[in-house]
């Protein structure tokens, strides 16, 4: 097993590329850089986890140019020497635009593309780094437009999202581009999976010279740099003016998290925000929604507040997200957008992530969370992320407290109070009175349908030794729809 690169200076790199890791404040490599460049310099197969915001991008990228520097140049219609697999058109065009910058700092004159939109066979010719989505090169690949046959380097980005269906964590049911393309590449080849999150799932998945380094462990847990704080309606101090009071809608909660803000050093210097909300039957409806609202407030000049969804034009939301990326473009400063931006994407400016709701996806829907705060605290700077609990989403403090508390930041008491299941029953009571009048509003025959209840099966309330809530509040009794 190769040392560990403990200093720059000892980096298996040129100078060149050292001093620019100098310049971008790197005073010495990162634990998954650390263990992983020289292992990918003596050509081991590996699986990286660490968490977001770690330098994992680099820990690949640099090691990938070394071996496409020393590679025969390629004839006219040869495959690529390296593929980076990402998940999403727009991380493909962050990945390629940071392989072209460091190909610059290095002097290695080879050419990288990012297969993204369109059909761009005739300009693959000659193309040594190519960055693609599954969907996008298995068009190619079954086209016989492409082939990667020369192909000695492969890098599975956010490897649990690509490998793992959505609905089963088995990883022997990969998806079809992505299963064509791991049996139709060379024996030599050198692969590499990387990912902010392990599932289980991964576990299935055997790789020929393959070695597993985890930063901290294989649990999940959220960037160390990122200070978490929850708003929930009539919960904080009374003689907080920056609260979610009762009686409160969550748009207004949502207003006055912006206007909070505003008024932070972080964004007087110049920082930008992240808004996040969960993705509705109309796709642009809750990320219009939530654009005009926070227009119609007024607390931002106009062009400061912007959407980002699939719904507008490839050049438009491009547009949106290259001027959000760019630390000298003032605006936009704020961004609302759904998942579609919450994995893998590098937010340097951003300083702030609010969730205007939870996630949804059931039991994935802690791992949405982590992925979503871990757009802030990116390098070596740090973040806050907001996240806005209406009363019934309480519930999911149990599974927030770990995480929110791991590296030994503090949360409101509430939040530890729901966790140990002071409130349960009032809880199941609240989502089955909801239920019981969505049922009255159906036709008889779906009526007779068994309510469905909260959480089963429920805890025992007299096996938690804390007092009991004041149940002569009548403000305990109100509940907002979900």
């Amino acid at each position: 097993m190769p040392t560990p690169v403990f200093k720059l200076e000892y980096a298996p790199f040129g100078d060149a590329v050292k001093e620019q890791l100098k310049r971008r404040g790197y005073e010495k490599p990162t634990p998954i850089q650390m263990q992983g460049w020289p292992l990918l310099m003596q050509g081991w197969d590996l699986v990286g986890i660490a968490p977001t915001g770690s330098g994992k991008t680099l820990c690949y990228l640099l090691p990938l140019l070394e071996h496409v520097e020393v590679q025969p140049a390629l004839r006219t219609h040869d495959g690529c020497v390296a593929l980076v697999l990402l998940p999403l058109r727009e991380l493909c065009q962050q990945i390629a635009q940071e392989a072209e910058a460091w190909c610059k700092y290095s002097g290695c004159s080879r050419r990288v593309v990012s297969c993204s939109t369109g059909d761009r066979g005739p300009e693959l010719g000659r193309c040594d780094i190519l960055c693609a989505s599954p969907g996008k090169l298995g068009d190619l690949l079954s086209s016989e437009q492409y082939d990667i046959d020369r192909t000695t380097y492969i890098v599975v980005d956010e490897a649990d999202d690509m490998l793992l269906r959505p609905d089963r964590e088995n990883a022997s049911e990969m998806i079809t581009p992505l299963q064509i393309l791991m049996k139709s590449t060379r024996k030599d080849k050198q692969t590499l999976l990387f990912t902010a999150t392990w599932r289980d799932g991964l576990k299935d998945i055997k790789l020929d010279r393959g070695l597993r380094v985890a930063v901290g462990g294989t649990d999940l847990k959220a960037c160390e740099r990122v200070t978490q704080r929850f708003w929930c309606p009539g919960r904080g101090d009374p003689a907080d003016p920056w609260q979610w009071k009762q009686g409160e809608t969550k748009d207004q909660a949502l207003v006055k998290a912006i206007r909070f803000i505003c008024c932070s050093r972080e964004f007087k210097a110049g920082a930008k925000v992240i808004v996040f909300v969960n993705a509705s039957a109309d796709p642009r409806g809750n990320v219009e929604r939530v654009v005009q609202l926070l227009e119609a407030s007024e607390i931002l000049e106009p062009g400061d507040i912007e959407g980002f969804g699939r719904t507008r034009s490839l050049w438009y939301s491009d547009d949106i997200y290259n001027r959000f990326r760019d630390e000298s473009c003032p605006q936009p400063r704020v961004l609302v957008t759904t998942d579609v931006l919450s994995r893998g994407f590098d937010f340097f400016t951003c300083a702030w992530v609010v969730n205007h709701d939870y996630p949804a996806g059931g039991k994935n829907a802690l791992l949405k969370y982590v992925h979503r705060i871990g757009r802030t605290g990116r390098g070596d700077r740090t973040g806050t992320a907001l996240t806005l609990l209406e009363e019934l989403e309480l519930r999911f403090a149990k599974e927030i407290l770990p995480i929110a508390t791991a590296n030994g930041h503090r949360v409101s008491d509430y939040i530890w109070l729901e966790a140990e299941c002071r409130n349960v029953w009032r809880y199941r009571e609240a989502y089955r009175e909801q239920n019981r009048e969505q049922m009255q509003a159906r036709t008889p025959r779906e009526a007779e349908t068994p309510l469905a209840s909260f959480c089963e099966p429920l805890p025992n309330p007299w096996d938690v030794d804390v007092p009991w809530p004041d149940w002569g509040s009548q403000e305990r009794y109100e509940f907002p729809p979900l």
